[in-house]
C-alpha cells in the first residue's frame, strides 16, 4: 500500500470547493484507470484558520461531520479571499504561512500550493502573491477559478508527485 496522496481544498465557497473537488476526483479516476494508485485522501475546509485540522470534512458539505486529520498535504488548493458583505477580503495568509512553517518538520518535499482564486484587481492579494512567489518554487498562482486551468495544473502536479514518491 502506498502512502496516501493528501489533497486539501481550502475554500469558503461551497460551489467553488465542489468544482475543485470534482476536478480532483476526475483526475484521480483517470490515474487509477492507468494503474497509478495514489491512495487519495481529499479534505475540505471552508475556513481560513490555522491549523485547519479540526475543520476538515471528507466531502464538500458544511453539514457533514468534521474529520480531524493531520496528514501533511501533497497538494493544497487554496482560495485567497473570503467572500463577505463588504466585498472579498484576503484571508489565506494564515493558512499559507502556517502550512509552510509546519512543513519545516516534514520529511521530504513540501506541498504544492495552487492558489485558486479570482484575485485580479485585489491589490492586497496581488502583493501577497508577489511576496511569496519569490521564494516558493512549489507555489502555483492561477489567475482565476477556472476548472480547466486547475485540471491542467493538477494533472502535472499529480504526475510529479508519483515521480517523487518512486
Amino acid at each position: 500500500m502506498t502512502d496516501p496522496t493528501v489533497i486539501w481544498i481550502i475554500d469558503d465557497l461551497k460551489n467553488d470547493a465542489k468544482a475543485a473537488w470534482s476536478v480532483v476526483k476526475t483526475l484521480l479516476s483517470s490515474l487509477t484507470e492507468s494503474s497509478v494508485d495514489m491512495n487519495p485522501v481529499i479534505l475540505w475546509s471552508d475556513g481560513f484558520e490555522w491549523p485547519p485540522f479540526a475543520n476538515f470534512r471528507e466531502i464538500v458539505d458544511p453539514n457533514a461531520p468534521k474529520s480531524c486529520r493531520t496528514n501533511y498535504p501533497d497538494i493544497v488548493i487554496l482560495d485567497l479571499l473570503r467572500q463577505g458583505d463588504t466585498g472579498d477580503k484576503l484571508e489565506a495568509e494564515a493558512v499559507y504561512y502556517g502550512l509552510r512553517n509546519w512543513e519545516k518538520s516534514k520529511p521530504g518535499k513540501i506541498a504544492f500550493v495552487v492558489l485558486w482564486s479570482p484575485y485580479q484587481g485585489q491589490k492586497d492579494a496581488q502583493d501577497f502573491i508577489r511576496q511569496v512567489n519569490k521564494n516558493d518554487q512549489r507555489l502555483i498562482p492561477l489567475p482565476t477559478k477556472s476548472e480547466s486551468e486547475l485540471e491542467t495544473v493538477l494533472k502535472e502536479l499529480m504526475n510529479r508527485i508519483v515521480e517523487e514518491k518512486e
